[in-house]
């Protein structure tokens, strides 16, 4: 009887043993699998990374370079202004010169039409 105890006892002891592996086997078939999603999602992310860095780098150089021409057109923009201020200050000498010689021509036109007025 001794023996058929030991044996029943190898027998539950196997049993337990091969009921812990296959609990063991399919823990560490489940975590292979969530290791592989999750290196699977740490690609993903590292390539949306790269794509992100690759995007804050072409935006950086975008703003770099709108800067620039932003710099550039406020230059054109105060030269256009200035020439803009001379041409009115031409303009205005211009303007001044004519309404000089306009009320030079009044003068001389309405006094010779009053004194013709007169003689008559």
């Amino acid at each position: 009887m001794d023996y058929d105890y030991l044996s029943k006892q190898n027998i539950i002891i196997i049993v337990i043993i091969y009921i812990l592996l296959s609990f063991y086997s399919w823990q560490s078939f489940y975590l292979l699998k969530q290791n592989k999603e999750l290196l699977n999602l740490n690609k993903e992310i590292y390539s949306m990374y790269s794509e992100l860095e690759k995007s804050n780098e072409n935006l950086n150089t975008e703003i770099k370079n709108l800067k620039v021409e932003t710099h550039k057109l406020k230059k054109d923009i105060e030269k256009c202004n200035r020439t803009i201020l001379n041409n009115y200050y031409n303009l205005s000498l211009k303007y001044d010169d004519i309404l000089s010689k306009t009320e030079r021509l009044n003068d001389i036109f309405f006094k010779k039409t009053t004194n013709e007025k007169q003689k008559q």
